[in-house]
């Protein structure tokens, strides 16, 4: 009896820590262009089973209608150093839109989901049944409103998801 119960409580352990949790990777970026009103506080990058999920946090309040010019998560996927995708939301004149393109943004590969939990934040989810994720993800955010980018992390890419 005893030895059975040990094997119940093992076997029910190992299923418990073995259950995948979605990757994510949060990056915080600093209110250094101060009049930007897409300025990055923080932006995170999660993998939750079959989806790609970026959340951007600015420092100031914007309007949806104020992302004209769409806010990129470029995506490196894939075996080497380039960008293979990107995560797009914005706006543009038939409103809202979220999904996951080709690198320039020519060509969407599936729409996502556009969120506004608060007037800081936008959440963007799309699902990745079309594209190869064959590494830890690469990416990094741009957010460009009257033609000044801003990068999140500020040089390079974060590595993680």
């Amino acid at each position: 009896m005893r030895k059975s119960c040990h094997v119940v409580l093992v076997a029910t352990l190992v299923g418990i820590i073995s259950i995948p949790a979605a990757l994510a990777l949060q990056v915080s970026d600093p209110d250094e262009l101060k009049m930007h009103v897409l300025d990055a506080r923080t932006v995170k990058l999660e993998r939750p089973k079959g989806k790609l999920s970026i959340t951007f946090v600015s420092w100031d309040s914007w309007k949806t209608s104020s992302a004209f010019n769409p806010i990129v998560t470029q995506l490196d996927t894939k075996g080497t150093t380039n960008v293979d995708h990107s995560l797009r939301f914005g706006y543009s004149p038939n409103g809202a839109y979220c999904g996951l393109y080709n690198p320039s943004g020519s060509v969407e590969i599936a729409a996502g989901t556009l969120t506004r939990p608060d007037s800081k934040t936008a959440k963007c989810v799309a699902p990745t049944a079309k594209i190869d994720i064959s590494k830890k993800i690469r990416w990094r955010v741009l957010s460009t409103y009257a033609s000044v980018t801003d990068h999140a992390p500020n040089t390079g890419f974060a590595v993680g998801t």
